[in-house]
């Protein structure tokens, strides 16, 4: 009756070590995270200046804080000197939770012409995140920035290559 006790609670103290430890194994992402789950034109793609870039966007922001922070999905290109920037219109949209899947579309026609933007198009997805509106940074007198934003998490870069 001793061995049969003894062994019990040997095996009850390993079944809760064991569970303990898959239970302390798991811990959720501690990184914003944003992974495109569909593009209408893949890294590669041919397009022209008709072209619609249709985009589902998945993305997790572990510490989302509505009341002090803005947080949005950014469609930026590559410039001619390897830089990204936005071009409107519909180049970003607002972020409302801390975790979604969005649709995001933009039309090619909006940069065609622009000399600004490298050929081939490069572009990637930004997650942004910037301070409530109401924060704003005093340079001096006359100059005032704000709200700044920074970036938490990006896509790789998707290269199109231009019809003629």
């Amino acid at each position: 009756m001793t061995i049969t006790t003894s062994l019990f609670s040997f095996l009850s103290i390993c079944a809760t070590i064991t569970l303990l430890s898959i239970q302390c194994a798991y811990s959720p992402p501690s990184q914003p995270m944003l992974t495109i789950r569909d593009i209408s034109t893949p890294d590669g793609s041919s397009v022209d200046s008709s072209t619609v870039i249709n985009a589902t966007i998945s993305y997790r922001i572990p510490r989302f804080e509505a009341h002090s922070r803005t947080y949005t999905l950014a469609l930026m290109f590559q410039n001619t000197r390897g830089r990204p920037f936005s071009i409107p219109p519909n180049d970003f949209i607002r972020l409302g939770s801390p975790d979604s899947v969005v649709r995001f579309s933009y039309r090619l026609y909006n940069v065609w012409n622009n000399k600004n933007v490298a050929r081939p198009f490069i572009l990637t997805f930004f997650l942004m995140e910037s301070a409530s509106t109401q924060e704003r940074t005093r340079i001096n007198d006359r100059i005032e920035l704000g709200p700044l934003q920074s970036v938490i998490a990006t896509s790789a870069p998707i290269r199109l290559m231009l019809r003629k």
